[in-house]
């Protein structure tokens, strides 16, 4: 990761872009990946609230797609999602 990408991250964080559902989400997906449907039960809520979320964080760089995972409900594959490693020293 580039200095660059540091200080826009930084700046995300400072400017308070990950409060409300979206620091929720980010804060989720600290911990495991997960899928939407993951995310939602985790956090009690609807699809659509956390799908816009995760889509936003991801465009921003801020979530990364680590690879698939089988879900319950539909029986199909689905993007699994985790907070994206700061590497600060590449």
């Amino acid at each position: 990761m580039s200095v660059a990408q540091v200080e826009t991250y930084l700046d995300l964080v400072q400017s308070g872009y990950l409060v409300g559902r979206r620091g929720q989400v980010y804060d989720i997906l600290k911990d495991k990946p997960m899928i939407l449907p993951e995310i939602c039960k985790k956090l009690n809520l609807p699809i659509n609230s956390v799908s816009g979320r995760v889509t936003e964080l991801f465009n921003r760089g801020l979530l990364e797609i680590v690879g698939e995972k089988k879900n319950p409900f539909s029986g199909k594959q689905n993007s699994l999602y985790f907070v994206k490693q700061l590497n600060l020293f590449s």
